[in-house]
């Protein structure tokens, strides 16, 4: 059996529902590598501010604010980030798209996940990694249908069912929402067992192919994953973000997922 992939990690987090403070770094070989974390980190951030790792994802407010990104010294780069209501459950995502990325490059020297907030339970990074994904809001605002076996399924449906007509532009503002769970999701973030880790997939070119989200009718959006390998949970992300589109966007009648 594969071993699960090892990163060095320093993870030492206050596990608080109110405001924190996280300091993420990761010292990669070269600078050139450094591009590849910049990218976990902004599909981390951006998933995070579209409501998936949200503790109320009605809520219209970015859960994670960037106050600062630096490059102390070659292949290192560090972000200081502003936290407000999301679930721990969302570090355990981020160190497994690190893990992946370094199993598949070794880019990876070490990284740090720091809160700078004093009071509060610590969580370490074995805490972390045997913490339960982000989980979707207790009630939902429209109906939620699950068609079939999530479990082992690599190629799900995602179907938005509006209460009025969708057009082209909405649909295109859409777009990254849904290219950020691809990425969540090919990127290994909700990987348990590592062994399913695809070394020839090309992530980008999953992950970035907007003709997978399109109107399936006037009032339906739907959205296609071809590479789907991960816990079930992924989908109470999507569900998340999609609990704020019902209030920011347009209200949903129901999300359909098979």
């Amino acid at each position: 059996m594969k071993k699960a992939p090892f990163l060095q990690a320093e993870v030492d987090i206050i596990d608080i529902p109110g405001k924190s403070q996280i300091i993420f770094e990761a010292q990669a070989q070269t600078s050139s590598q450094v591009t590849e974390i910049t990218k976990i980190a902004e599909v981390f951030v951006s998933a995070a501010n579209f409501g998936m790792f949200s503790m109320d994802p009605a809520a219209a407010t970015k859960t994670i604010e960037i106050d600062l990104v630096e490059y102390p010294r070659e292949g290192l780069i560090r972000y200081v980030w502003n936290i407000s209501g999301i679930q721990v459950g969302a570090y355990r995502v981020l160190l497994n798209m690190l893990k992946v990325a370094n199993e598949l490059s070794g880019l990876i020297q070490y990284t740090r996940l720091i809160s700078t907030y004093e009071s509060g339970k610590r969580l370490s990074k074995e805490d972390i990694q045997n913490i339960s994904f982000p989980s979707k809001a207790k009630t939902q605002p429209f109906a939620l249908q699950y068609n079939g076996n999530l479990a082992g399924n690599r190629e799900p449906v995602i179907r938005l069912t509006f209460e009025r007509n969708i057009s082209d532009e909405e649909l295109s503002m859409l777009f990254p929402i849904f290219v950020s769970w691809d990425n969540l999701v090919v990127r290994g973030g909700y990987l348990e067992k590592f062994a399913d880790i695809d070394a020839e997939l090309d992530v980008e070119a999953v992950a970035l192919a907007p003709q997978q989200t399109y109107l399936a009718t006037q009032c339906t959006v739907e959205h296609l994953l071809y590479e789907f390998v991960g816990h079930e949970a992924a989908f109470e992300a999507i569900i998340n973000a999609a609990h704020r589109l019902h209030y920011v966007f347009c209200p949903l009648v129901s999300i359909e997922i098979e």
